[in-house]
């Protein structure tokens, strides 16, 4: 079923890789999910290895213990693709699990974890059909927003300095 998964989702990236770029110097979209139990139950759940997962009491790069689970799968776009492609792709590929969501909700945070780094201000449009599905699957989002006008420094080599109102 995890072979499957990352085929189906690599699918969707490969017919998401033709088109324009954006503005913006940067932009990536993560899917999350936070709270308590293990990782690896929300790996078996829905059927993929994440990008990224930590359980709690597992430690960071400095030692300090995690306080929650945290999986997270990234669209695997690259970053000059707008956000509402990476968006769109994670959902066609998150709709069929919409049962195995309905079950993560329960006891665990579900958000998109977005990021725009650029040298100017930026803007998102997400469809009525994009949020309809986001909120029918209990998804929220996270929007960080961050201008860097000398332009944007390559692979997070300067602290970004976050937009105003974009908390």
């Amino acid at each position: 079923m995890q072979a499957e998964a990352a085929s189906q989702l690599g699918l969707i990236q490969a017919l998401s890789a033709a088109g324009g770029s954006s503005v913006a110097e940067s932009q990536i979209v993560h899917f999350v999910v936070v709270g308590g139990g293990r990782y690896e139950d929300v790996t078996q759940l829905l059927g993929i290895e994440p990008s990224v997962a930590h359980n709690p009491g597992d430690t960071n790069k400095v030692g300090h213990a995690f306080k929650s689970m945290h999986w997270q799968l990234n669209s695997g776009f690259a970053e000059d693709r707008p956000l509402a492609e990476h968006i769109e792709a994670l959902l066609a590929w998150l709709v069929p699990r919409a049962a195995a969501l309905r079950e993560l909700w329960l006891d665990s945070s579900l958000y998109f974890q977005c990021s725009v780094k650029c040298t100017h201000t930026f803007g998102l449009h997400l469809s009525r059909e994009h949020i309809r599905q986001m909120a029918a699957l209990g998804i929220g989002l996270d929007l960080d927003g961050y201008s860097e006008p000398g332009g944007a420094a390559p692979n997070n080599s300067s602290k970004p300095t976050p937009l105003r109102g974009a908390a």
